[in-house]
């Protein structure tokens, strides 16, 4: 299987993408609630309500168990989180 690091909008999206395409994601989240939701009704209330979760997406969380026999990881996290704003990396 694949793993979606992500529990938000574009990590959602990616996870639901890639479970589209035939494979089987497991899709870490830190919040309780989030992993409850998915697994009860294929739906992150929290953070995309109304938006039905295609099937092949296992919800977990606890992290190394959602790593295990993972063909591939994908860490999905907005940007302006993963990396500073274009001036504070010029070099002047």
């Amino acid at each position: 299987p694949a793993h979606v690091t992500a529990r938000r909008r574009r990590g959602l999206c990616v996870a639901g993408t890639v479970a589209g395409a035939g494979c089987a994601v497991r899709l870490w989240a830190y919040e309780a609630e989030v992993v409850a939701g998915i697994a009860e009704s294929r739906e992150n209330r929290l953070f995309l309500p109304g938006l039905p979760l295609p099937p092949g997406i296992e919800p977990v969380g606890t992290f190394p168990p959602a790593l295990a026999e993972a063909a591939f990881v994908l860490f999905v996290t907005p940007s302006p989180v993963a990396r500073p704003p274009p001036l504070a990396r010029s070099s002047g």
